[in-house]
């Protein structure tokens, strides 16, 4: 089971979020958020990674595309540790 671990660093993303998605999507990555993203950027991803067996949260939820709401994504088993470690637990 793959396992989450904080590492107080910033990353700089190279890629779009649509790749990120995916490389959680095919296990390249843990876990991806991003706290503003509009619905173009995500759409796809979002689809990849619930495929995969993934979880992502409700971006789609209430006024989610026109608010920017946050991105969250999780390869399998490590969705709690990810959003107990960020604080993002409200967002489930």
């Amino acid at each position: 089971m793959p396992s989450f671990r904080y590492k107080p660093r910033a990353r700089t993303r190279t890629f779009s979020a649509a790749a990120s998605l995916a490389h959680v999507a095919d296990g390249r990555l843990n876990g991806f958020i991003e706290l503003q993203l509009g619905a173009w950027d995500v759409a796809a991803g979002i689809v990849l990674v619930r495929e995969a067996g993934g979880w992502t949260n409700d971006f789609l939820a209430g006024e989610g595309p026109m608010r920017d709401n946050p991105m969250i994504a999780a390869a399998p088993g490590v969705r709690n540790e990810l959003l107990a470690t960020t604080g993002l637990d409200a967002w489930q």
